[in-house]
């Protein structure tokens, strides 16, 4: 029953990546794929590039500035 303001999530990791993580989130709460926010260190894949340009998802560079971080936390909370 808990509900989640904002998930951030990077878009490589080792056993599962951003888009696989976005479909399962978008099959168990669709409503919390507009509240995520990708992290991303440069070394994204043809599916990576291909994911983002098909779901229109944010993703920001590693290292994220303090500033820019909490600026897309807000919007994308709302």
């Amino acid at each position: 029953g808990e509900r989640f303001d904002v998930i951030l999530c990077d878009l490589m990791m080792p056993e599962i990546d951003g888009p696989a993580f976005y479909d399962r989130v978008r099959r168990i709460e669709p409503s919390l794929c507009q509240r995520m926010l990708f992290i991303s260190g440069g070394a994204v894949t043809p599916r990576a590039r291909a994911f983002i340009a098909q779901n229109s998802v944010r993703v920001l560079d590693k290292p994220v500035p303090r500033e820019t971080l909490l600026a897309a936390i807000q919007l994308a909370a709302r």
